[in-house]
């Protein structure tokens, strides 16, 4: 998790010297909600628009797990995304499966980049999956249900039009009803957007 958060706070720093060196005309607020002409499209924030998203890891969720999901668009500056997780442990005998609903607020949708606040909720579920034999009775029980919820900020870059990446860092909290509320200050994710017409 630290590897990822420094990986983020990296691609943040370069995105925002990225945005700052930008022309002033390419994040005119008044066109934040226009639609990319055909002479701008460095992007694909556009209504309408759906991505295909791939997290490492899913940070704040119940989980932390890597994740594989979509986003809407409402507008150039809303995304609505649902995101799935899984993970398997051998070594461990864990099984991990949840899913995350996200909701991102961009604050620019012109250029190459732009800088966006989330807010999530999450649900997930984790089980030991070792074999309960003679030689096994005494395993402990580790399965459980968790609930979570994180919010902070980002920014996406666009490597493409059709292809983007992103990071962000946020505070979160997860809830399980067998243990007590972890708090966390370094919630942090990077993902990858592919982006359809």
């Amino acid at each position: 998790m630290e590897s990822v958060a420094k990986i983020a706070t990296i691609l943040l720093l370069a995105g925002s010297l990225t945005a700052m060196a930008a022309p002033q005309s390419a994040q005119n607020p008044d066109d934040l909600d226009a639609p990319n002409t055909a002479a701008n499209k460095l992007n694909s924030l556009n209504t309408d628009a759906v991505s295909i998203d791939v997290a490492f890891p899913s940070g704040g969720s119940a989980l932390g797990t890597n994740s594989v999901g979509a986003r809407f668009f409402l507008s150039p500056t809303t995304a609505l995304g649902l995101h799935l997780q899984y993970s398997y442990d051998q070594e461990q005998n864990f099984l991990a499966f949840g899913a995350t609903f996200r909701t991102q607020w961009f604050l620019a949708s012109k250029g190459r980049s732009a800088f966006y606040s989330f807010a999530q909720l999450s649900g997930g579920s984790t089980k030991n999956t070792a074999p309960t034999t003679s030689a096994t009775t005494n395993i402990v029980d580790k399965s459980s249900t968790q609930t979570g919820g994180a919010g902070g900020f980002g920014l996406e870059v666009f490597l493409l039009p059709e292809l983007s990446a992103s990071a962000d860092v946020g505070v979160g909290a997860v809830f399980s009803p067998s243990d007590r509320t972890k708090i966390s200050t370094a919630t942090s994710q990077i993902a990858l957007h592919f982006f359809f017409p």
